[in-house]
């Protein structure tokens, strides 16, 4: 009897630490799937520009642009017809953001201080190469799309 009784009892314990290790197992499969799901974006937001120089980006409307290190930020984007851009000057120096060359439409911020911004509706297709005008080596495109 008392064999039957110890049997009893350590299938018992075996049966709970089974449990106990599946529910702790199951749990961590949970945790790592949800880590997946939150590390792994589903869709790109394309609102927001990279800001790295050079970069080429397709813009929505309210896209901006930051005036920092002497240089344009992305330097390059794409927009589409209607869009406003914005150029936000993050510089301690002034800036411009003005059209150079034949653009389908000019446009000059005047001077940006540090913290000021300009903003501009693109109303006709084409592509517009813009400077500062203090700074000519500080050169950035706008390519407006259909």
């Amino acid at each position: 009897m008392k064999k039957s009784v110890l049997s009893a009892i350590i299938v018992a314990l075996l049966v709970v630490a089974g449990v106990v290790i599946y529910a702790v197992t199951k749990k961590d499969d949970s945790t790592s799937k949800s880590q997946t799901t939150v590390q792994t974006p589903t869709t790109t937001d394309t609102t927001k520009p990279t800001t790295t120089n050079n970069a080429v980006n397709t813009a929505r409307t309210g896209t901006k642009i930051a005036i920092k290190g002497f240089a344009f930020s992305p330097s390059s984007i794409t927009v589409k017809k209607g869009d406003t851009v914005t150029w936000t000057n993050d510089d301690s120096a002034s800036h411009t953001v003005t059209t150079k060359g034949t653009n389908p439409q000019s446009f000059d911020s005047g001077t940006l201080a540090n913290g000021k911004s300009f903003s501009h509706t693109f109303t006709a297709v084409g592509t517009y190469t813009y400077i500062c005008s203090f700074h000519s080596s500080m050169i950035g495109i706008v390519t407006v799309t259909e």
